[in-house]
C-alpha cells in the first residue's frame, strides 16, 4: 500500500524504521510527501515585475534577445504576474474619510481624503469602472509602475501607494491643492514670469524622468498639478546678504497622470491626446521619444500664454507641425522664438530638457540681486587671493631650484640697466646737426625781434 505512494530521493537512503515512520506520517495527513524533497525548486511569491525599474529593463532586453534565439521544448514559461483581483483588500473606507471629489476624467475620478491614522489630506484616484481583466488593467498598471519607479521629485506629483478593491485601481498620491493647470487657465493668459516658473519647473521634473530612460507621452495643461505653499522660503543665513533677497514664489508645478509612460529602450507607445503629440509619433517613428514630451510642452506653454485652445485636425493643426506657430504678441520676441525651437518639425532641433533648464531665459545674467552680486564678488575675491598665494609658492620653487642662476640673471640686469641710467648714450653726430640746425635759427629770430622794435 504504502509502495503505491511517490518516494523521495532521500527517504530511500534512510533505514527501513523511518522509511516507515516517514509513511505513515504522510498516510495520517500530518506530512506532505514533498516535505523533504530538495529537488524542486523552492516556490516563490508571485509577484508583479516592474518594467520601468532598471532591474526590469534589463529583463526587457534579455527577453527581447531570448525572442530572437529559437527556443525548444525545455524552456519553462514565466509565471504570470499578480492580477488585480487577486489583492482585493477594502481600505478605501476603513481607512480613509472622503472630503469631496477634485476631478473626474476618462479613466477614474479622483477625491480628497483625509487619512484617519495619520490626518493628513491625500488625493484618490478610482477608476469609474472595474479595470482587472479588461483593457484599461495595462494603463492603471503603467501609472503605478511608473509612480514606483521614480519616486520622489520636486516636480512630480508624489506617490504613496496603489491597490485594488472590487476589482477597481486605486493610487493614493499627494494632494495639489492648487488644482490643474488647465484650472488656472480659465481665468486667462498667464504672464511671462508665470511662464518662465513653469518652463523651469516643468523642465526640471522632465529632465528627470527622461534621465531615468523614462518618457511621459501624455504631457499637457490637465496633467500639470500646482501645490500652494510649496516654493520655498529662502532658509535662514548669517552671511549678512540676505536682507534684501526678492521673494520666492510660493507655488509650485508637478507633473502627475503618468499612465502612457513608457521606456525608451523598449517602447510601447500608447498615443495621448492628438492637440500635443507631434508628427513623428503618429507615424510610428519613435526613435526620439524625449522630443516628443518637448514638443507637448511647448504647446502647453502656448496655450498658457494666451495661444487659444488647440485643434484637434484640420489645416491648423498641420501648421502648428509643420513649423508655422503664430506670434504671442504678449510675449516677448525670446520666449516666441524659443517656443517655436520646441515644435520644430524636426525633433533633432528641439532642445532637450537639461537644455531648457539652462536657457538664458532662466538665468538672466542683468537679473541678479545685490546679495547675490556681493555672494559673487567675495568668491571672485577669494579665488584671486588664492591664485596669488598659488604664484607665490611656485616663485619661491623656482627660486630654490635654480638660486644661482637668478641671481646671476638679476645682478646682470640690474648692471645694465644701472648703465644706461647712469651714463646715457648720445651720438656726436646727432648733436652736431642739432647744433649746425638750431644756429641759423637764433640769428632770424634775433633779426626779427629787432625789426619790430
Amino acid at each position: 500500500m504504502f509502495n503505491a505512494l511517490p518516494s523521495p530521493p532521500q527517504i530511500k537512503t534512510l533505514p527501513a524504521k523511518s522509511q516507515r515512520t516517514y509513511w505513515h506520517a504522510v498516510w495520517l495527513g500530518s506530512l506532505p510527501p514533498d516535505e523533504l524533497d530538495d529537488t524542486r525548486p523552492a516556490r516563490r511569491p508571485l509577484a508583479n515585475i516592474n518594467p520601468f525599474t532598471p532591474d526590469g529593463q534589463a529583463l526587457n532586453k534579455k527577453k527581447r534577445a531570448l525572442s530572437k534565439t529559437p527556443t525548444w521544448g525545455d524552456a519553462t514559461p514565466e509565471q504570470p504576474a499578480k492580477r488585480l483581483r487577486e489583492s482585493n483588500i477594502s481600505r478605501y473606507n476603513v481607512e480613509f474619510v472622503e472630503l469631496g471629489v477634485v476631478g473626474r476624467g476618462a479613466f477614474g475620478r479622483v477625491a480628497r481624503c483625509v487619512n484617519k491614522l495619520d490626518g493628513c489630506v491625500y488625493a484618490l484616484k478610482r477608476s469609474l469602472r472595474p479595470v482587472a481583466g479588461s483593457a484599461a488593467e495595462r494603463a492603471a498598471l503603467t501609472e503605478v509602475y511608473a509612480h514606483a519607479a521614480l519616486g520622489r521629485h520636486p516636480h512630480l506629483v508624489r506617490y504613496y501607494s496603489a491597490w485594488a478593491e472590487d476589482d477597481h485601481m486605486i493610487i493614493q498620491s499627494e494632494y495639489c491643492d492648487g488644482g490643474s493647470l488647465q484650472q488656472l487657465m480659465e481665468a486667462g493668459p498667464l504672464p511671462e514670469s508665470e511662464l518662465l516658473l513653469l518652463l523651469a519647473h516643468v523642465a526640471d521634473g522632465l529632465a528627470y524622468i527622461h534621465s531615468q530612460q523614462l518618457v511621459h507621452m501624455d504631457l499637457k495643461p490637465g496633467n500639470i498639478f500646482i501645490v500652494r505653499g510649496e516654493g520655498g522660503a529662502a532658509p535662514d543665513s548669517d552671511d549678512g546678504y540676505d536682507d534684501d533677497e526678492p521673494d520666492l514664489p510660493h507655488h509650485k508645478y508637478k507633473i502627475g497622470d503618468l499612465g502612457h509612460v513608457t521606456c525608451v529602450s523598449s517602447p510601447s507607445v500608447e498615443e495621448g491626446d492628438c492637440r500635443y503629440l507631434p508628427k513623428e509619433v503618429l507615424q510610428e517613428d519613435f526613435t526620439h521619444l524625449t522630443k516628443a514630451d518637448i514638443f507637448a510642452f511647448g504647446l502647453t506653454l502656448y496655450e498658457a500664454g494666451g495661444g487659444g485652445a488647440l485643434p484637434k485636425n484640420g489645416q491648423e493643426w498641420h501648421d502648428i507641425r509643420d513649423g508655422k506657430l503664430p506670434v504671442l504678441p504678449n510675449l516677448s520676441r525670446e520666449f516666441n522664438q524659443l517656443l517655436k525651437k520646441m515644435v520644430d518639425p524636426d525633433p533633432n532641433q528641439r532642445p532637450s530638457a537639461a537644455r531648457l533648464r539652462r536657457h538664458p531665459l532662466l538665468h538672466p545674467a542683468g537679473n541678479k540681486s545685490k546679495a547675490q552680486l556681493r555672494r559673487e564678488l567675495a568668491a571672485a575675491k577669494l579665488k584671486n587671493e588664492l591664485l596669488a598665494r598659488k604664484l607665490q609658492e611656485a616663485a619661491r620653487c623656482i627660486k630654490s631650484l635654480t638660486p644661482n642662476l637668478v641671481n646671476q640673471e638679476s645682478a646682470k640686469f640690474r648692471t645694465r640697466s644701472a648703465k644706461r641710467l647712469q651714463k646715457p648714450r648720445i651720438d656726436s653726430n646727432i648733436v652736431e646737426i642739432i647744433q649746425s640746425v638750431s644756429s641759423p635759427l637764433r640769428i632770424e629770430r634775433r633779426t626779427d625781434r629787432r625789426k619790430r622794435v
